[in-house]
């Protein structure tokens, strides 16, 4: 693959993951799309009208594979059904991982319950800490 098509599928990747980020607080924005060849309006690209609705449809089968794995450990480590899932990062402020998930768990981060969805890595390993504590006591 030349070097121009490339930097363009890098530059689309990283709006991509700035589309991701502003719909999880908003319901639309857009995502600029680069060719190198000239595609698009002025041959400098084009922005693409993109909402959280859509954003779903295209995640969708991947949250769902993470939402059955994510049963599967629950149940095969006989988990409490109240045990609270701890949501950072990724797509976890979309209105579609907090449907499946919350639909099924007590959740926590990512906006639920009042977390901060930046210090839920720290909560959860606080919570393993004293897990671990209570194990060797």
């Amino acid at each position: 693959m030349d070097d121009v098509w490339v930097q363009a599928r890098e530059d689309t990747l990283a709006w991509a993951m700035r589309v991701k980020q502003v719909l999880a607080e908003r319901p639309h924005t857009s995502l600029h799309i680069t060719t190198p060849d000239g595609g698009g309006p002025a041959e400098g690209g084009w922005d693409e009208p993109v909402s959280q609705r859509e954003f779903g449809w295209f995640i969708e089968s991947v949250v769902q594979e993470t939402v059955d794995a994510l049963d599967s450990i629950i149940r095969r480590n006989d988990f409490p059904p109240d045990t609270p899932v701890y949501l950072s990062g990724g797509s976890s402020r979309t209105e579609l991982v907090r449907t499946l998930l919350g639909d099924r768990y007590r959740l926590f981060g990512a906006g639920n319950n009042g977390d901060d969805p930046e210090l839920t890595v720290v909560q959860g390993a606080v919570l393993m800490g004293r897990m671990q504590r209570r194990l060797r006591n």
